[in-house]
């Protein structure tokens, strides 16, 4: 386990932490409005997104750490600002202006791929302890976005319905999807050698 966070650790984990949760009801909110969703099915909805689930994961790992209640291990810590820093970037690459947004989904589409990824990854630079990671860490640092993979496909077959254009064979086939799983697996890997570097050089 790593050492307790100090003061303004726990402050900014704490703004994450009620951040992360404010853009989730957000979201919860304004498809209950705009589509006429009951609570357990925008929920049950929302849990179809590796966005909504990570932010999930960031809002329970930062409300801990501001509550003293927890202080997770190097490795977490990595993984959880690598997802999510990486989950931005694609969205901002391949998916933003996709749907049309306004109101409490435009503040929770902000929130998401915006103003929780930019704070967590400052509260890593500057807090996280980085000792002890090296590369043979790097490919456990994946299992997160392997298992949603794993997840999103079992339930978009079972559904009818995927989350992400670049994850439906239904609409792109299994050949392309199968080649994106690849290369966003090795764009993944990559930004985690990048970090590791980053934090022995800090180590260093």
């Amino acid at each position: 386990m790593v050492a307790p966070a100090s003061g303004p650790a726990r402050a900014l984990a704490g703004a994450i932490a009620l951040l992360a949760f404010a853009s989730l009801a957000a979201q919860a909110l304004d498809l209950t409005l705009r589509l006429g969703l009951g609570a357990f099915e925008a929920v049950f909805t929302m849990t179809r997104y590796f966005t909504i689930l990570t932010t999930a994961l960031v809002a329970l790992t930062f409300g801990a750490i501001s509550v003293g209640l927890s202080n997770p291990r190097t490795k977490w810590l990595a993984q959880i600002t690598l997802s999510d820093l990486f989950l931005t970037a694609v969205y901002h690459l391949l998916l933003r202006g996709l749907r049309d947004l306004d109101g409490l989904g435009t503040l929770a589409d902000r929130g998401f791929h915006i103003v929780v990824p930019v704070l967590v990854a400052i509260w890593w630079f500057v807090f996280a302890p980085k000792t002890r990671l090296s590369l043979r860490h790097v490919p456990g640092l994946a299992w997160w976005p392997v298992l949603y993979t794993a997840y999103a496909l079992t339930r978009g077959g079972l559904e009818g319905a995927f989350p992400y254009p670049f994850l439906d064979p239904l609409a792109i086939g299994w050949q392309p999807v199968l080649i994106n799983i690849v290369e966003f697996t090795g764009v993944y890997f990559m930004a985690g050698c990048a970090l590791v570097a980053y934090a022995r050089l800090i180590e260093r």
